[in-house]
């Protein structure tokens, strides 16, 4: 392997780590093992519904999802250069999340699509506070004087996500009008602690 070579391949792992610090670190930790994939943790059953526990598994969230999901999940994929694994692992998170917040797959790939868009280019500043602005309209607009619980209610929901958070945050998307509107809108029904893995 040539120097350019090694370097263009440090780029890309350092640029996959700042899109998706989860899964490079278990990327880094499985370099060096075997081919065995670790599988992710089972969820602790004791804290959900029996829905969950029927429909919650890593293989339905892909199934219910994925198909919704491809298109952005290969532009994600010819963008950041990610492996199946990480494919796998992203979609079952970003499943995970849907579900938990009450986005079905028929809502989940517009929203998806602009994550994909706005990790791969994200949004500058200006663009940012603007979303800001329309954001907070279309709560005051919708939900009138509940505007601000349903948004401390979003707020929570994503903060018990860190990694979430930390991709709405890097993306842009933690103050898009579209994301803000969909969280809001489902505050009573979401799930707001994230599920325990043992």
């Amino acid at each position: 392997m040539s120097n350019t070579e090694t370097a263009t391949e440090g780029v890309e792992e350092a640029r996959l780590a700042r899109m998706f610090p989860s899964m490079a670190q278990e990327q880094t930790a499985a370099q060096g093992q075997t081919a065995k994939t670790a599988a992710p943790p089972p969820v602790d059953a004791s804290d959900e519904t029996p829905e969950e526990r029927m429909f919650g598994s890593p293989e339905t969230l892909r199934t219910m999802y994925g198909p919704a999901l491809k298109d952005s999940l290969d532009r994600l994929s010819d963008a950041a250069g990610v492996t199946p694994e990480q494919r796998q692992a992203h979609l079952e998170a970003v499943a995970e999340v849907f579900t938990d917040a009450r986005i079905n797959s028929q809502e989940a790939p517009g929203l998806h699509s602009l994550l994909v868009t706005h990790l791969t280019a994200p949004p500058d500043d200006a663009t940012v506070q603007q979303w800001e602005v329309e954001s907070r309209r279309g709560l005051r607009e919708r939900y009138g004087d509940d505007a601000g619980r349903r948004l401390a209610q979003a707020s929570a929901f994503v903060k018990a996500r860190p990694e979430m958070a930390d991709i709405l945050n890097r993306s842009g998307l933690g103050s898009h009008p579209r994301v803000i509107l969909a969280l809001a809108e489902r505050v009573n029904e979401m799930r707001m602690t994230p599920r325990k893995r043992k």
